[in-house]
């Protein structure tokens, strides 16, 4: 602990403990200078135990009251696990928990505020499970014992979950046709940042004209684009921005488009029908080889409501897909091997 070289000075900052409200009044001197020599008598008993300081000699103790409110904690830095803080009430903020596996530590667990490594208690008063990644802000007594800093945990409001500094990701991607794209990110997302569409670019000449957020789902935008032809491209995303204001920066994601229709499959004489579809839809077409060919049906939103697959012979191929009972619109039907894909427009009635 940060010890104080002299026991005047704790009585100057804190005259209501010698029991007085003007501490130069003649009948209070002989009761502050007693008061004195008791703390000088005191700070002579205060040692260094393998660097905690400990009270020495103590022969009894007086209990004077309880339940009183405390001091703000002490805002700290991760790596502020440091004598001058030792016994202080501390919060740290924001700190990422790095090691939430306690049970093989003393039932110590580590956090990060990007300063340097802090343990955290979980004492016999009160026990926290962390997540590990997760961020909290911290509040307890920091004790040094067994050459370690730690924050000891004593209730349950000790620990709460961290406000979020992390700006969004992608999640995914989704080419619903050659002008509109489908992007979902890990969170919501604000709208006006969302739906600016200088936020968003795409290399190859490719333009961005207009993103429109899904009325519901707020992490699922819709960006219109003047047409993509068959290749690669890159996605840049700057300034969208999460419900508490944390921007996406430079964010770049890689997409590949094959254009829909037959005359651009890799399957020989490619044949799906009847379109429209009520309930079975028929396939044939010419594989080179054995394979085995996923299927997949789409909705417009980029969401998958169907998956099977088909064991694929090297010849003529014939098949059918029950789709049962979905709803009436338009959908995708993909089907794809390791190194040929067949994506078609179909509707169901």
């Amino acid at each position: 602990m940060k010890h104080l070289n002299n026991a005047a000075f704790l009585l100057s900052a804190f005259p209501l403990l010698a029991g007085c409200t003007q501490p130069d009044q003649k009948e209070d001197i002989p009761y502050i200078n007693q008061l004195i020599e008791t703390l000088e008598q005191t700070m002579d008993k205060l040692e260094e135990y393998y660097n905690k300081t400990e009270l020495k000699e103590v022969s009894g103790y007086y209990f004077i009251s309880s339940n009183n409110t405390l001091p703000q904690a002490a805002i700290i830095n991760t790596n502020e696990n440091s004598e001058e803080y030792e016994s202080v009430l501390v919060k740290v903020i924001n700190a990422v928990c790095t090691d939430d596996y306690y049970q093989s530590n003393h039932f110590m667990w580590k956090v990060d505020d990007g300063s340097g490594d802090m343990l955290v208690h979980n004492s016999s008063i009160f026990e926290y499970d962390p997540s590990e990644g997760e961020s909290y802000d911290i509040t307890g007594p920091l004790n040094y014992d067994f050459d370690e800093w730690k924050i000891e945990l004593r209730f349950e409001d000790d620990v709460i979950i961290g406000s979020d500094i992390t700006a969004p990701t992608i999640s995914l991607i989704f080419i619903v046709n050659d002008t509109l794209i489908k992007l979902t990110f890990s969170e919501d997302v604000e709208e006006i940042s969302a739906e600016t569409s200088g936020n968003y670019s795409i290399n190859n000449g490719v333009n961005v004209i207009e993103v429109n957020q899904h009325a519901l789902q707020k992490s699922v935008v819709y960006i219109t684009v003047s047409k993509i032809v068959d290749g690669d491209y890159i996605l840049t995303i700057n300034n969208v921005e999460d419900l508490v204001g944390n921007a996406m920066e430079n964010v770049e994601i890689e997409f590949s488009y094959e254009g829909f229709g037959i005359e651009n499959l890799n399957f020989v004489n490619a044949e799906v029908y009847p379109n429209p579809i009520k309930s079975i839809l028929h396939c044939k077409f010419v594989s080179s080889e054995n394979a085995n060919l996923s299927i997949n049906i789409i909705d417009l939103s980029g969401r998958e409501i169907m998956k099977t697959s088909q064991n694929l012979v090297s010849g003529q191929n014939n098949f059918s897909i029950f789709l049962g009972d979905q709803k009436p619109g338009i959908y995708f039907l993909e089907m794809k091997t390791d190194n040929k894909v067949f994506r078609k427009k179909i509707m169901i009635e």
